[in-house]
């Protein structure tokens, strides 16, 4: 069911397999260009008016960018860890470094840098990324990635030396 609820005053998140999910696209009809500060706001206005209850992690997804989101955020939020999630272009690659070195500055670490090939397209692909990809016999599944994926999300969750959640009591 994707309609949206309320408690109390406040969005009740979807959820799926435990998963609670936010996006503007759930509240709002069609697309949305903003700016910064407007981005900003809409990111407080999820923090605040969301419904969220206990989570153990909060994961955001957000677009490459000038960084001011992510740096909102660290103000905002005791952020234990980033993961950057990218695509094989090499200005993607590009946008990897400045969000690795964003975060390093506001003392966050990058646990980890994920590449997603889930939606590109070969007619989209450069002409360094065809040769690559004809090069490439064992080109990872849509099932190898989601296989990926949910190890990845279970060794995290199961590994407390990844992360390590900051309660009041720590700060």
């Amino acid at each position: 069911d994707d309609n949206v609820r309320f408690v109390e005053r406040q969005i009740a998140p979807l959820e799926n397999n435990g998963v609670k999910l936010m996006s503007f696209g759930y509240v709002n009809d069609g697309s949305a260009i903003m700016r910064g500060p407007m981005v900003t706001q809409l990111l407080d206005q999820f923090l605040s008016m969301v419904h969220w209850g206990d989570v153990d992690y909060l994961i955001l997804d957000m677009p490459p960018g000038t960084g001011d989101v992510q740096l909102t955020l660290t103000q905002r939020l005791d952020i234990t860890a980033a993961v950057i999630v990218t695509t094989p272009q090499e200005l993607s690659f590009v946008d990897v470094e400045r969000g690795v070195e964003m975060f390093n500055t506001v003392n966050v670490p990058c646990i980890a840098v994920v590449e997603n090939m889930a939606y590109i397209e070969p007619a989209t692909l450069t002409s360094a990324d065809s040769k690559a990809e004809k090069e490439s016999s064992d080109e990872p599944t849509d099932m190898d990635m989601n296989s990926l994926a949910e190890s990845f999300i279970a060794e995290l969750m199961a590994n407390d030396d990844i992360i390590s959640a900051k309660t009041d009591d720590d700060m």
